[in-house]
């Protein structure tokens, strides 16, 4: 018998703070992962969710069910948003970094 595979993820400096932040603000966080089902399980948008636009994978936020005008989507690559670029905030990259303190990227 195969046990669950165990997965870890390194939250980016000050993403606790800013969770509380729009929890205590009233904002619904919803996470849209480009992980695997088996990987995101706790959430409710995965890599399937995804549409194929130009040969790439996009995610869509039609899928999320809410009115769009009050839908921002925060990644790192803006081709993830192509669907609703007016709805991208584009953030650099993070992978393990924990002295990382980005607040802004260019564009």
């Amino acid at each position: 018998m195969f046990g669950r595979q165990v997965a870890y993820v390194t939250k980016r400096p000050f993403v606790d703070e800013f969770l509380q932040y729009l929890n205590q603000n009233n904002f619904e966080v919803v996470i849209f992962t480009a992980g695997s089902e088996e990987y995101a399980s706790p959430h409710r948008l995965y890599r399937n969710s995804r549409k194929l636009v130009d040969g790439k994978y996009v995610k869509d936020l039609s899928n999320l069910g809410r009115d769009l005008k009050n839908v921002v989507i925060v990644d790192d690559k803006p081709r993830s948003y192509k669907l609703q670029p007016e709805n991208g905030i584009p953030i650099k990259r993070f992978i393990d970094d924990l002295q990382d303190r980005v607040e802004e990227t260019d564009g």
